[in-house]
């Protein structure tokens, strides 16, 4: 389902020289009891879903993990799948210096606002302009919550319950593609 820009079909073989955007976050999912890959976190038992989009909000690429796991730690997993010469775009849960040593080691270049403590100065986005398109991870989560069976997760066996994500991204690259 991937398909990332390839130039050797065209005329000039120029190099694309804007780096495409990716998006990551998280969604913990809660009020689940029993079954594959849930994880206590604090009171409420979970699990953790990661999510990679490109510029367009498409769900590129997804790893579910139990819900007690720190974001920096469940993107580990899913770095491979993303392409040489992007950007990383996050949320403050993976301001990590290891996380970014790791992305640039990779050929990736993240862009993830450092965090706020009380007694250190405020800190400015790392280039807004590119931040500001985080909204996209959010709007892909809204659009996969249009699926009841997303929402609340009733499946005991994780291969199911990510099948059902998977199927809930291909819908949405399948809306994409019809309009």
């Amino acid at each position: 389902m991937k398909n990332y820009s390839d130039n050797s079909n065209k005329k000039s073989k120029k190099p694309n020289k804007k780096p495409k955007k990716f998006t990551t976050s998280t969604q913990p999912l809660s009020r689940q009891k029993k079954g594959d890959c849930v994880g206590r976190a604090g009171k409420l038992k979970g699990t953790k879903v990661s999510l990679i989009v490109n510029e367009a909000g498409l769900p590129e690429a997804i790893h579910i993990e139990k819900g007690n796991r720190h974001d920096r730690h469940a993107f580990g997993s899913i770095m491979a799948e993303i392409p040489t010469n992007s950007y990383i775009v996050a949320d403050k849960g993976y301001d990590c210096k290891r996380l970014r040593r790791q992305l640039r080691h990779k050929g990736l270049t993240p862009v993830i606002p450092k965090r706020q403590f009380k007694n250190k100065p405020k800190v400015r986005t790392p280039k807004p302009k590119i931040y500001k398109g985080r909204w996209t991870i959010e709007r892909t989560f809204s659009w996969l919550e249009g699926f009841r069976k997303l929402i609340l997760r009733f499946e005991r066996k994780l291969e199911h319950w990510q099948a059902f994500w998977e199927l809930g991204c291909a819908m949405l690259h399948l809306k994409k593609l019809t309009v």
